[in-house]
């Protein structure tokens, strides 16, 4: 389900706010899926050059799968842009009492996992700790990775899209998103979330 619950946008004030919630979903949710289904059908032409006729089979079906739930999170993003747009309408925004928890954690997952993809996509890591704990009614994730790093004027660029995702998705969620990286000594990316 696509969970826009923490984007409160009232038709006055579309543009921005709107704008970058349709901005998170299409980097987080939909390029993220289709990534992920193009894996699976190289998977898949891999294993079928290589004589695993039934690990192709499975990796195309997955593909599949992925690339079908894509479209259908692809049309539901349609339908909220054309709700958004019309007179009179406005997107769905409770307040904080009445949020939905498990949008909250799919908030979460969203960040995770997009901490998790830069570092194995970017970084050149070989190695990757995921560490989350409760501390004092707050979650606490940290992704830290041993790969490049980058300068630190890099992670506030308006081009690194997953980053302004992940930190955008943090504020909404009343957290904080901090990354520390240096070039050749890593990445270390903090959330902490109120628990409620």
């Amino acid at each position: 389900m696509m969970s826009s619950a923490l984007d409160c946008v009232e038709p006055a004030g579309l543009p921005l706010a709107f704008a970058r919630a349709v901005s998170r979903d299409l980097h987080d949710r939909v390029a993220h899926a289709i990534v992920t289904g193009l894996n699976l059908l190289e998977l898949s032409e891999h294993y079928r050059r290589t004589g695993a006729p039934e690990l192709a089979q499975d990796r195309r079906e997955r593909a599949e799968q992925v690339l079908r739930q894509t479209l259908g999170v692809t049309r539901e993003l349609s339908a909220r842009l054309r709700t958004a747009c019309e007179e009179d309408e406005k997107v769905w925004c409770p307040d904080a009492e009445a949020e939905p928890p498990d949008a909250r954690c799919e908030e979460v997952f969203l960040i995770v996992r997009e901490a998790l993809d830069n570092a194995m996509t970017h970084a050149g890591a070989e190695h990757v700790t995921v560490h989350l704990s409760t501390e004092l009614g707050q979650l606490v994730a940290s992704v830290r990775d041993d790969g490049g790093g980058f300068p630190a004027e890099r992670a506030g660029s308006p081009t690194s899209l997953g980053l302004q995702s992940m930190r955008e998705r943090a504020m909404l969620l009343g957290g904080t998103f901090l990354v520390a990286s240096h070039e050749g000594a890593g990445t270390q990316v903090l959330l902490t979330v109120p628990l409620r």
